[in-house]
């Protein structure tokens, strides 16, 4: 009864057994049989039997069968996976495979089968495979034998390799008196095609001519019926064959399939549990074959499947809502990767029992179902499926939250943002609003879809300062709202009579609640406001925020964001407060000029010179070393690189020493047009740092680098830019100081290698200027160019606003000269 007598008492029995194996005494037929079952119960309760090992293997060595038998179930048991005694073993499955004896060979296959490893099974496959060829093996040893090479095969074991074996397998799917001997062999060929398809190809007629007569002939011994269903594995198992091949090229064939396909998406009725689950199991494989047709499958038989997936949607039973979600889901994949938007249109047609699914309590059910609404989304339903999936989300786990909103923000983007502005602006704020999570990426392709649209920002601005005016905001709407009514809060001081002072103070009453990041932003938001309204609110931020005087009084943009992503390599200082004012980025007087710094703090000092050829641009850098102390482990890694540049960079020395400088050169090419500038990090170690810093830099290297100036008129530039097809455009608001003039904007244009030109309006002032963006080297250079490129910039005299339009028959161009001219436009308040 307890441990310790368990002990004794198999301590005792083995001795028992040790004595009799060692005595001279020969022991008959029973005591054999029972003191190996003995040995086995023992190794089962956990004991160690390995003495017995010998014995066991002499009784499955023996002639008698019930010795056999006992023989094999015992070292079935006691052989492991890794054993060494597996090898003993091998002559004596050798011995029983070739046998004639049906009961050895069972045996052996069987054991072979349950406790065989990749030594054992290359070294006795051959006597496998000779059991299956012998015309004189029984069925029963044949079904084993097949299953035997199934479990080679899994075990990667190349033993039924070549196109000979296709014409092996084929007699024996034809077996006509044995079912059993079919399934076997269906279950085999379906593991060899999913390595080898071609080599099995021959086998589709037949596999084709099995289901017919399975399915519409009924022509089946009666013990394979499943509750009325004939053999609903075997059908399964030849649909999975035929998904590794295309529609059959016969006519005859292809007929036959259709009929059968079409008989099993035929809608049954049936109260039977167990009947339900069969026929539902083939219909999805049924299903799968249709999917896997793609193109080529019938839409009749794909609509009647869609039909019948949707009934599952809608069932009472768990389980079979789950089938039919991945039925559907699989569906939908494949209308996408197939561009069958008939089949899409037949989904959504279902997209009320789709949407009933996110209500349930099933987490697997509800994200399958959320994957398909996301696939069939388009301008018509976007706006329910938004209003449903919040709903949902309100409740959502945190992972499945922020995965969700990633997705249903591409949908919106890809649906709503070009032709339903004002929609993409409501939903996406809604999604930050009601979610606490937006991608940074997502919001600033708002931003910029937004920025230049006076309208459009008029409205992201009220949209945002009517929920501002909510007592309590999320974080992630927080940051959205301070960036966006720092570019765009202009609008609801124009056109809603809201104060500049009563935007700042609904911004900054968040600002002591929320995260280092979300700061950043909100001052970066500050630095845009009070640039237009330098009087109204330059002391109150100074009074609010004094760390981010600079000593001229003056409050800058310190902190420079990104235009398209917030994603950003550079490490961004958690507050204003901490910045060294020592840290300069000069990258818009870079692009400007031939020479000059790039940066400069206490420590090092990076200038540069460009030489700019025609589809080249190379840079000269200088690493200078400002103190008595060497720098160490310097290190320069390219990032940004986009797939319009090649940049080849000349090998450096890693050590600075006092008071000098080392070079290296940075050879950029154009291979088609780009939109951002590439980066550089520095890294570096110095004895005033305990740890390496790292520095990114911005290259003085854009879009216009690569431009030859065209000089055109007016009236040509007219002609050229007004309405074209194919045009894209984009524009933006800036502000300058009154006292700028046109011809000081002019002379920086005139530095950008396009052309610059004036010409005045009734109440404006205008520049334009057109330029061709090259690729290639030297005098090939002419038969590579990309595109051209016009823009027009447009000063009110009644205010210090300026309007900047941007066209080129590229839209990399587009966003790559706006991006240059906001940088070079901000010069102009300096």
């Amino acid at each position: 009864s307890s441990k310790d007598a368990e002990q004794r008492r198999v301590d005792k029995e083995l001795q028992h057994i040790r004595k009799k194996y060692k005595g001279n005494k020969s022991l008959n037929t029973y005591e054999k049989k029972k003191y190996v079952l003995k040995l086995l119960y023992a190794f089962m309760l956990g004991y160690r039997v390995e003495f017995g090992f010998k014995e066991m293997l002499s009784l499955a060595c023996s002639p008698v069968p019930a010795e056999k038998q006992v023989g094999y179930a015992a070292l079935s048991m006691i052989i492991g996976e890794n054993n060494e005694w597996r090898r003993l073993s091998i002559n004596m499955l050798r011995t029983d495979l070739r046998s004639k004896v049906m009961f050895s060979q069972v045996l052996a296959v069987n054991f072979l089968t349950n406790v065989g490893n990749n030594e054992i099974f290359t070294a006795l496959s051959g006597d496998v495979l000779r059991l299956l060829g012998l015309p004189s093996v029984n069925i029963r040893v044949k079904k084993k034998a097949l299953l035997c090479c199934v479990r080679m095969r899994k075990h990667n074991c190349d033993v039924l390799s070549g196109s000979d074996w296709a014409g092996k397998l084929v007699p024996m799917l034809e077996q006509k008196n044995e079912f059993g001997v079919t399934l076997c062999t269906i279950n085999l060929l379906n593991t060899l095609a999913e390595k080898d398809a071609p080599t099995y190809e021959g086998c589709v007629p037949l596999v084709i001519s099995m289901l017919e007569k399975i399915i519409l002939k009924r022509v089946l011994p009666q013990e394979y019926f499943y509750h009325e269903v004939p053999s609903p594995f075997l059908q399964i198992k030849l649909f999975r064959f035929l998904q590794f091949y295309e529609v059959p090229t016969s006519a005859e064939a292809r007929r036959k399939l259709f009929s059968v396909l079409e008989h099993v998406l035929e809608k049954r009725t049936t109260t039977k549990l167990n009947k339900i689950h069969s026929l539902n199991a083939i219909i999805t494989e049924a299903t799968n074959l249709l999917i896997a047709y793609g193109k080529e499958a019938d839409f009749k038989l794909l609509t009647k499947a869609i039909h019948v997936v949707s009934q599952f949607i809608a069932s009472s039973e768990p389980n079979t809502r789950t089938l039919g979600l991945t039925c559907m889901a699989r569906i939908a994949d494949s209308a996408v990767s197939n561009h069958l938007e008939p089949v899409l249109g037949l989904i959504r047609m279902n997209q009320g029992k789709i949407l009933s699914i996110l209500k349930e309590d099933n987490d697997t059910n509800c994200r399958m179902s959320l994957g398909i609404l996301f696939v069939i989304c388009n301008q018509k339903n976007m706006n329910l499926f938004v209003r449903e999936i919040l709903q949902y989300l309100r409740l959502a786990e945190p992972h499945v939250k922020k995965d969700s909103v990633k997705k249903l923000a591409k949908a919106v983007e890809e649906h709503l943002s070009v032709d339903h502005s004002r929609v993409y602006v409501d939903t996406l704020l809604k999604l930050a609003f009601e979610c606490d999570f937006l991608p940074d990426n997502v919001w600033m392709r708002l931003v910029s879809t937004v920025r230049g649209r006076s309208d459009l920002e008029n409205y992201c601005a009220t949209s945002i300062w009517s929920y501002i005016q909510s007592s309590h905001l999320p974080e992630t709407f927080i940051k959205i709202s301070a960036h966006m009514l720092g570019e765009f809060g202009h609008q609801l001081v124009t056109n809603s009579n809201i104060t500049p002072p009563t935007i700042f103070n609904a911004i900054d009453s968040y600002y002591c609640h929320v995260a280092q990041e979300t700061k950043t932003v909100i001052l970066e938001a500050y630095a845009r406001l009070v640039k237009l309204y330098p009087v109204a609110l330059g002391d109150a931020i100074c009074e609010r925020h004094p760390s981010i005087k600079n000593p001229h009084g003056k409050i800058e943009q310190t902190i420079e964001m990104p235009e398209q992503t917030m994603e950003s390599d550079m490490s961004i200082l958690s507050d204003m407060s901490e910045l060294d004012p020592k840290i300069h980025v000069r990258y818009a007087s870079a692009l400007l000029h031939p020479n000059g710094l790039l940066y400069e703090d206490d420590i090092l000092q990076v200038g540069m010179q460009r030489k700019v050829e025609a589809g080249r641009v190379t840079l000269s850098l200088s690493y200078g070393n400002k103190t008595g102390d060497q720098i160490d482990d310097l290190s320069v890694k390219l990032l940004g690189i986009e797939e319009g540049l090649s940049v080849h960079a000349s090998k450096m020395q890693k050590v600075i020493y006092p008071r000098l400088q080392v070079a290296q050169k940075l050879k950029i090419r154009i291979k088609f047009p780009f939109k951002e500038s590439p980066m550089i990090q520095l890294c570096y170690s110095h004895a005033q740092n305990p740890t390496s810093t790292l520095v990114n830099i911005r290259l003085p290297v854009a879009v216009t680098s690569f431009s030859q100036p065209l000089e055109l008129s007016h009236q040509d530039f007219l002609n050229r830019w007004g309405n074209g097809v194919g045009i894209h455009e984009k524009g933006f608001r800036f502000l300058i100081c009154s006292a700028s003039k046109p011809s000081s904007i002019c002379k920086l244009l005139s530095s950008l290698n396009m052309s610059a030109k004036q010409f005045e309006e009734s109440r404006s002032k205008c520049l334009f200027g057109s330029g061709r963006i090259q690729s290639g080297d030297g005098e090939c250079a002419s038969r590579h160019v990309h595109a051209a490129c016009g823009y027009l910039v447009r000063m009110d005299i009644s205010s210090a606003f300026i309007d900047v339009f941007v066209r080129s028959t590229n839209n990399n161009v587009v966003q790559g000269v706006v991006n240059v001219l906001d940088e070079v436009l901000s010069q102009v308040n300096i």
